[in-house]
């Protein structure tokens, strides 16, 4: 099923909209052609009337206004991440949307992959990541429609979006990184993404990044995210951390209030600024004209 959805999704990517939906037939989707004002999304999605597996939720805008692809891999567990990426996907004119549909718990089976969480029990008790945690495993669709889509386009910027609960300052708002600790200069996208967050809130205690040089070690960096292990590099993503930072992955951690419209600190802010990153679209390979007919929500 994965290599068959990567054939599928790798027909989307290229512009054959006709066979791909034959392919994600098979696989239980449809391929819908949703019109939001000026801009047209290809989405697959769980076929209708068949009982909801949780394998996942993707978009593709054909013609993109800028190089983002937006992942949400814990929508149920990190509280609005999945309708924030939506709304940044439609805002920024991004080139995709990735969405889990799963809790990240929803089975026992353990993915395999290197690291633990607390997530799944006790949030004193760690225990290995399991395969429904779409962060965290490489047997998934949303892994699928991940490398795909990246690899579509030179130029793409994957931004994935997270939440955390608990944080050593109050006053800590976002913690950024591309998928690693390796401290780097002002050009890294995590840092140039931080200052321009900091000039959004006039703060500078509400965003850390990970790879600003400091003395003071950094949680919640996202290394051993499976997605940000394969954008960097690394030949095992599943097991093994890269050795440096391709500069086109940005994990975000964010505060509840940051997800959450109408506080001082609120989901605009992220906007602003991924607005102002002002990254080029050169190389995106564009596909041929969509098609007169396709499926309508």
């Amino acid at each position: 099923q994965l290599a068959l959805a990567r054939i599928a999704f790798d027909k989307l990517v290229d512009g054959a909209y006709r066979p791909a939906a034959e392919l994600f037939a098979v696989l239980g989707f449809d391929v819908v052609d949703l019109r939001d004002g000026k801009r047209r999304y290809l989405v697959v999605r769980e076929t209708m009337g068949r009982p909801i597996r949780g394998w996942g939720f993707f978009a593709l805008d054909p013609s993109p206004a800028r190089p983002y692809l937006l992942e949400a891999p814990h929508p149920v567990n990190d509280a609005r991440t999945g309708l924030q990426a939506a709304r940044l996907t439609r805002r920024l004119g991004a080139r995709g949307l990735i969405l889990s549909t799963a809790h990240r718990c929803a089975t026992p089976e353990l993915s395999g992959c290197s690291g633990k969480t607390t997530a799944c029990g006790s949030k004193r008790r760690w225990s290995p990541y399991r395969v429904s945690d779409m962060g965290h495993t490489e047997r998934s669709l949303f892994h699928v429609a991940h490398v795909t889509f990246y690899d579509s386009s030179p130029d793409l910027v994957v931004i994935q979006l997270h939440g955390f609960d608990r944080r050593p300052d109050r006053r800590l708002h976002y913690v950024l990184s591309d998928g690693t600790r390796l401290p780097a200069g002002s050009s890294r996208l995590s840092n140039r993404l931080a200052r321009l967050l900091r000039r959004e809130l006039g703060s500078r205690r509400a965003v850390a990044s990970c790879n600003e040089p400091t003395l003071h070690p950094i949680p919640l960096c996202g290394t051993q995210n499976v997605q940000g292990r394969q954008v960097n590099g690394s030949p095992r993503p599943c097991r093994w951390r890269p050795r440096r930072s391709r500069n086109r992955f940005i994990h975000v951690e964010q505060s509840l209030d940051a997800r959450k419209p109408g506080g001082p600190v609120e989901p605009r802010h992220l906007r602003q600024a991924l607005a102002r990153l002002q990254l080029p679209l050169r190389r995106l390979v564009r596909p041929a004209a969509l098609p007169a007919r396709l499926p309508r929500p």
